[in-house]
């Protein structure tokens, strides 16, 4: 099986926009923040991006390792370094997905030697250090394949967002609107929680984003 390619994926329409209305601010240890800087309304559109990574037309060997793949051969581009890992979080469940890589990866039926041989040329930290950048940064384009979206990462969470967004799967872009008014000075938040409904969400927050979330939601 491959995943899917988006028909209508031109030179002309896989440009990223950006609304003047809002700047990404990063510090120090790699933590992002997005504020607004002039008035936005209500189902505005904010931001228009193009998947950085993504395996259009590729076979469906193991979308995580393709990905990782990838991350490893662009490991120098700014969009790859700032997407945020992780995985030096203590008693974070998903740190046992992150050690099981590589029995993943030695367990590839042999037609699949030349992926696995890839990553014998690298270390243990390595791979794990580009596998929780993929665990905690893909979106989920389904048939299409994971997304890799360094600027829609870079919004934090609230289960109060104030934006949403949803994959245009004819060109191929995801597409951010505000949900409501956001004033200039304010943060703007994406919820990470694909159903508002989950129950104890703060525990699942913290099983799949490694963070405690302590709103009265």
């Amino acid at each position: 099986m491959k995943f899917q390619t988006p028909k209508n994926i031109s030179s002309s329409n896989t440009n990223t926009y950006i609304s003047p209305k809002i700047k990404f601010i990063t510090n120090n240890t790699n933590n992002h923040t997005v504020i607004c800087t002039s008035r936005i309304q209500k189902n505005e559109t904010i931001l228009i991006e193009s998947p950085y990574v993504t395996l259009y037309g590729e076979p469906d060997i193991d979308r995580g390792l393709q990905t990782i793949q990838k991350y490893m051969l662009l490991a120098n581009h700014d969009e790859i370094q700032t997407l945020y890992p992780r995985s030096n979080i203590s008693n974070y469940p998903k740190t046992k997905m992150i050690k099981q890589i590589h029995k993943i990866i030695t367990s590839l039926p042999n037609k699949y030697n030349k992926l696995r041989s890839f990553f014998d040329t690298y270390t243990k930290k390595e791979i794990e250090f580009y596998y929780a950048k993929y665990l905690f940064n893909a979106f989920e384009g389904y048939s299409y394949g994971p997304l890799t979206l360094p600027l829609l990462a870079k919004f934090n969470h609230s289960c109060n967002s104030n934006i949403n967004f949803k994959f245009d799967v004819s060109r191929g872009v995801m597409i951010v609107q505000s949900t409501k008014e956001i004033l200039p000075g304010e943060e703007l938040f994406n919820s990470y929680l694909y159903n508002k409904t989950i129950p104890n969400h703060p525990e699942y927050l913290r099983e799949h984003y490694g963070f405690f979330c302590n709103c009265s939601c």
